[in-house]
C-alpha cells in the first residue's frame, strides 16, 4: 500500500496488472508482433500504472523506515 498524499493505494486498487507475475507475463504478450494495437495500448496502460506503484514503494519504503529509526 502506498500513501498517496490522503489516499491510500494499494495493488488491489489497480486494475489489470497488479502483481509481479502479472507484469512478467504482459510484457511479453505486450512485445509479441501479433498483439493488435487495442491489446497494446490496454497492456501499455495497465504496466505503467503498475510500475508507478511499484516505484512509489520504491520511495516511500526507505522514507517510512528512517522515519520509524528516528532518522531523516
Amino acid at each position: 500500500m502506498m500513501n498517496r498524499g490522503h489516499s491510500v493505494v494499494s495493488c488491489d486498487d489497480i486494475d489489470g496488472v497488479a502483481r509481479d507475475e502479472k507484469a512478467a507475463m504482459a510484457l511479453p504478450e505486450y512485445l509479441r508482433l501479433a498483439t493488435s494495437v487495442e491489446c497494446r495500448v490496454e497492456s501499455r496502460r495497465q504496466l505503467l500504472q503498475y510500475c508507478e506503484l511499484d516505484t512509489s514503494a520504491v520511495v516511500e519504503i526507505p522514507r517510512v523506515v528512517r522515519a520509524a529509526c528516528g532518522s531523516q
